[in-house]
């Protein structure tokens, strides 16, 4: 019988085989593998399969599926999977209130503290810059939009096929609360 080490460890490699192909839209290859991490509790990958079901990637698009894994992962910790919840209240996917969806992007905040994941930490920064002109100054709102351009970037330069959108949002942000600031 594996440990517990051994088979986080087996998940983690998994995943990241899973997450190569699904960066090069290669879905079909992707699926497999983070079936077969979160077999072994890989919650990364169990909130990886929630994109895919929430976008309809290599599989038929299922919301339901995606909320189920993405609230499996966000219990275990993973930041992405608490953001994306955070949308689905956003959106209208779950029951639409914004007051929960953003108790969603400030958890997603304290759990990407711990590590700043390329892949998450400027999409949690861009919804904290968008949706807190309620709950944050101008000044923290800039900060957000700031991090968000500079990692969107970063992720850009490394290949992401996903972030020109969100890094255009990002500068539009920084520009328009910029001058609030100074």
């Amino acid at each position: 019988m594996k440990t517990a080490n051994i088979m986080a460890q087996d998940a983690a490699i998994l995943c990241d085989r899973g997450l190569q192909a699904y960066m090069a839209q290669d879905y079909q290859t992707a699926i497999p593998y983070y079936q077969a991490s979160v077999q072994l509790g890989g919650s990364a990958a169990m909130c990886n399969l929630g994109y895919c079901y929430y976008y309809g990637r290599g599989v038929k698009r299922d919301k339901e599926l995606a909320r189920y894994y993405w609230e499996t992962s966000a219990v275990l910790g993973e930041a992405a999977s608490t953001y994306k919840l955070g949308d689905m209240h956003r959106n209208g996917d779950i029951e639409a209130n914004e007051s929960v969806a953003w108790l969603y992007y400030c958890r997603a905040w304290q759990l990407s503290q711990n590590e700043k994941d390329i892949l998450n930490y400027p999409n949690i920064c861009l919804r904290l810059a968008r949706y807190g002109a309620d709950r944050l100054t101008v000044g923290q709102r800039a900060f957000f939009a700031a991090e968000a351009v500079h990692w969107f970037e970063e992720r850009i330069q490394m290949g992401d096929v996903y972030s020109d959108e969100s890094l255009a949002q990002a500068k539009r942000l920084y520009e328009e609360l910029t001058p609030a600031v100074l």
